[in-house]
């Protein structure tokens, strides 16, 4: 029986050690979610992703068309269903810039509806935790909870308790996320919606499984693939499998883990291969692009230079015209100066005077703003001084009186009261000096020596 315990525990070492070698070479990060959008249906990517490519990029056309139509509602349309797709490849980073997006431009402009905006938050929710932002996760789930315009739907109050548990999850608030797990399960379990409460299922089990209940996270694992045929291979069902394994190798049942470490191999195999037939389409299709931008560019420039060839000889042909023109017209334009220069002058003159008749008018009125501006300096200085002082000479009488027998923490308060109310007044005196030319500071300086 020993002998066949350490065959088994090479074996799966063995296994680990080759999961872990994939996980390098492709640069695999693993994820303890999967996708909570079910309003869109994308093919597997292995699958026409070329056009799903070119789709994408005629969609990028349409909201650049629709910008410049100023149709607000279509262009947040196409950002959706743009974020949803780069959602369903995996491209969360490029996913949740169009999103956000969306949400900027409802809070844009006069049409926002309040009810679709609550819609995008919801499934950004789904962008932050695939990166791990919990920072901002947080904030969005507050955002929507202070959002008191549209009544959340059973569905929406069962997301956001999801994502809370993952929130207090992470705090090891084992407690608090049990209780936000099962209101989420209760919710989705009454309302039919199996791949969410899988999902929940299985936040539960990883629960168990942090708190060192093994045997409850396994039996709860188990209970998930019961209904295997929902799953369609995705990330989730991985996560299942890798959560068996690790606890199976804890409780040094080598030969169940064994078993779930090959059904996770196969199932992150198929993912992998996904992805990499994700990435290659997408260098495929961005070397097209580049190859018929090049062509694009260059037939443009050639157009462009032969468009600049002809406007300069137009150019040059009326700048000939017009020098011929200018030559003919010289003696007439001299003649025609003569005789209206004196009319001008006179003219010039008459406009000249009324403009420092206006001026010295200016110069009056600026006077007088400056004046009653200095004075209101004044009288400001003077009331925001006033309280100040008071306080001052209040905790100084305080201090004289509460150094003996005070505690020195409120001696300290009082002195510090003291000090700032003193610089506060000496900052407002500093300011009202430096507003007045040298001669007037003089004369502030006596009246404010006289206050003090």
């Amino acid at each position: 029986m020993k002998l066949t315990n350490i065959f088994a525990f090479i074996f799966l070492y063995f296994n680990a050690y080759t999961i872990t070698i994939y996980a390098i070479e492709y640069q695999y990060v693993d994820t303890i979610n999967s996708e909570f959008i079910n309003h869109i249906t994308v093919n597997d990517a292995t699958i026409n992703l070329q056009n799903q490519q070119k789709l994408l990029a005629n969609l990028d056309e349409q909201i650049q068309q629709s910008k410049k139509t100023n149709d607000y509602k279509k262009t947040i349309f196409l950002l959706r269903k743009i974020a949803r797709f780069h959602f369903q490849i995996e491209n969360y980073c490029l996913g949740q810039t169009y999103l956000l997006d969306a949400i900027k431009e409802i809070d844009k402009h006069p049409f926002s509806n309040d009810s679709l905006k609550k819609e995008l938050q919801l499934e950004s929710l789904d962008f932050y935790y695939k990166l791990r932002q919990f920072e901002e996760l947080s904030l969005q789930i507050d955002n929507i909870k202070k959002s008191d315009n549209i009544k959340p739907t059973s569905f929406h109050n069962a997301k956001i308790s999801y994502y809370e548990g993952f929130l207090t999850l992470e705090t090891n608030s084992y407690e608090k996320a049990k209780v936000h797990f099962e209101s989420a399960k209760h919710i989705f379990d009454s309302m039919g919606s199996q791949q969410e409460l899988l999902q929940t299922q299985y936040a539960l089990a990883l629960l168990h499984f942090q708190q060192n209940n093994t045997n409850q996270a396994v039996h709860i694992a188990l209970s998930c693939l019961e209904k295997e045929n929902i799953y369609k291979e995705n990330q989730l069902l991985s996560n299942i499998y890798k959560l068996l394994f690790e606890a199976h190798s804890r409780n040094k049942q080598y030969e169940k883990a064994n078993h779930y470490l090959l059904l996770y191999k196969k199932n992150f195999i198929h993912i992998l291969k996904k992805r990499s037939s994700i990435q290659n389409a997408q260098l495929t299709l961005l070397n097209e692009t580049k190859q018929k931008m090049t062509a694009y560019q260059n037939n443009k420039n050639e157009q462009e230079l032969k468009v600049e060839n002809t406007i300069n000889q137009r150019i040059f042909a009326a700048i000939m015209s017009i020098i011929l023109s200018i030559l003919a017209g010289i003696m007439y334009f001299i003649f025609k100066k003569k005789r209206s220069f004196s009319i001008a002058l006179i003219a010039q003159q008459f406009e000249l005077n009324q403009l420092n008749l206006n001026l010295q008018n200016s110069i009056l009125k600026l006077e007088k703003s400056n004046f009653d501006l200095k004075h209101f300096s004044k009288i400001i200085a003077h009331d925001l001084n006033q309280p100040l002082l008071t306080i001052i000479g209040y905790s100084s009488i305080m201090l004289k009186n509460l150094k003996s027998n005070s505690k020195p923490s409120g001696i300290e308060e009082i002195t510090r009261i003291h000090k700032y109310s003193t610089d506060m007044s000496n900052h407002i005196t500093k300011l009202l000096q430096d507003s007045f030319p040298q001669i007037e500071r003089e004369e502030l300086k006596e009246k404010f020596k006289s206050i003090h």
